[in-house]
């Protein structure tokens, strides 16, 4: 019998063009009919922030801040659509996204960032001692769109699909992106502090 491993949800722009109301109910999205929760795993080693960046607001705001402040959680983990840091020529960073967030990620230490909205992989040099992910790559890639001359990147690929395997312990995360045709497209280590 095969394993059944639990995928969560985080809302992007084209998840809610008809409405977010039947992707929050979906049962395998495991939303709980919220737009923004919190995963957590392994006895408080690891909490992910799950959030809705199309319709970021103050009481998302509030809650996230609520979250980070009373996390114990010895890895934080943001997890959402639109990236703070991109080097995407289509997109690239939401920098009002960015004035919002990234205060309070800085004030309570988050660890690392995933998003989506560019499609692409890419890893950022980290800001403000965060390690910030493009991971957009998973159902259409755009070739050719990483602007290569951004001083955001540290390693991107635009040549064909992706996913990302994190194993995480109690002192370090390892990060690796993986492509449609298994060539490892970059690998990383981040320790605790």
């Amino acid at each position: 019998m095969r394993d059944r491993v639990p995928f969560y949800a985080s809302l992007g722009n084209h998840d809610v063009e008809e409405g977010r109301y039947h992707q929050r109910e979906y049962p395998l999205f495991n939303m709980g009919g919220r737009d923004h929760y919190t995963v957590r795993k392994g006895n408080g080693l690891a909490e992910f922030f799950m959030l809705d960046t199309t319709n970021f607001d103050s009481t998302q705001a509030r809650w996230l801040e609520n979250s980070l402040r009373v996390s114990n959680a010895k890895w934080k983990i943001a997890v959402f659509h639109h990236p703070l840091y991109s080097s995407g020529k289509q997109h690239g960073s939401d920098l009002k996204l960015r004035k919002q967030l990234e205060p309070l990620f800085v004030r309570y230490n988050l660890d690392m960032v995933f998003s989506g909205h560019d499609h692409f992989y890419e890893r950022t040099t980290p800001q403000q001692g965060i390690q910030y992910f493009v991971t957009g790559a998973g159902g259409k890639t755009r070739r050719g769109s990483v602007d290569l001359k951004s001083e955001l990147r540290k390693v991107s690929y635009d040549r064909d699909n992706h996913f990302m395997l994190i194993e995480i312990d109690d002192d370090e995360l390892s990060c690796k992106a993986i492509s449609e045709t298994g060539e490892l497209v970059d690998e990383g280590l981040i320790k605790q502090a």
